[in-house]
């Protein structure tokens, strides 16, 4: 759904199909950009522990909804479910009038930048003309400059 786009502004793109990928620290070192896509499972300690580094060093890191919620629900070892550079921030770019939950937000993690995007279950929702661009910028914003 990303790839398109991301190629477009000049991204190599590779995917993966699993988390296996978070166990190569130097793939995820010389990453610019982690789009996370996975909405089940979890990742090992090894996983999450070499994620979280890349990211402190400067790897960008984006994620929506399930894919970042549900990958680590029932993980003792993340608070409110939420891997620690992916909680929301004091301050959101966008939240709801019916709840406090925030819907998308940005933040720096060490000398990487976060964006989350929570809006949308389906993939046709992140087709709407203006999540589409939210999403867009914010892929853009979150990568190694």
């Amino acid at each position: 759904m990303f790839t398109p786009g991301l190629e477009r502004d000049g991204f190599e793109v590779m995917v993966r199909e699993d988390l296996a990928a978070y166990e190569d620290t130097d793939r995820l070192a010389a990453t610019d950009l982690v789009v996370h896509c996975w909405p089940e499972g979890e990742p090992t300690g090894a996983q999450e522990t070499n994620l979280v580094r890349a990211v402190e060093a400067g790897t960008g890191f984006a994620g929506r909804h399930g894919g970042v919620v549900a990958t680590n629900a029932g993980n003792p070892r993340s608070t409110r479910s939420w891997p620690r550079p992916c909680r929301p921030p004091r301050r959101v770019i966008r939240g709801t009038s019916r709840s406090s939950f925030p819907v998308v937000w940005t933040r720096r993690w060490g000398s990487g930048r976060v964006f989350v995007c929570t809006p949308g279950h389906r993939v046709p929702d992140l087709t709407l003309p203006q999540t589409a661009a939210t999403v867009g910028r914010g892929l853009t914003w979150a990568a190694r400059s």
